[in-house]
């Protein structure tokens, strides 16, 4: 064993083996580098999905509130619709009656009045 300037032991080792140490730690430095590059990519990818997400949830809450609304006026419609064949409905029996009364008065019939 040799010995530095300050009197440390210090091992000796061939040229060699310092370059394959060398790029072991190159080859882990870069592993690192990578790892940490793709860590924060997925990170932001993430962020951006979460930001996603919450916008998709917002329009589904929009969208169920627009087709409660659309349901309630769907409703108010049926029943508009059936009071008019209501009305209609009568109206087209108080119209049969009055025909049938006036081709029984045209033929002399007496029309009983209610």
């Amino acid at each position: 064993m040799n010995r530095d300037l300050d009197g440390r032991p210090v091992s000796v080792i061939d040229y060699n083996q310092f370059r394959k140490l060398e790029d072991k730690k190159d080859r882990i430095v870069l592993k690192k580098d990578l790892y940490d590059r793709k860590k924060s990519n997925d990170e932001r990818r993430v962020g951006g999905l979460e930001d996603e997400l919450q916008e998709q949830l917002l329009l589904k809450e929009q969208l169920t509130n627009k087709l409660a609304n659309m349901r309630k006026h769907l409703g108010k419609i049926k029943n508009q619709v059936d009071e008019t064949d209501s009305s209609r409905i009568k109206e087209v029996k108080i119209a049969e009656q009055r025909k049938r009364q006036e081709v029984i008065k045209r033929r002399g019939i007496e029309v009983p009045t209610y």
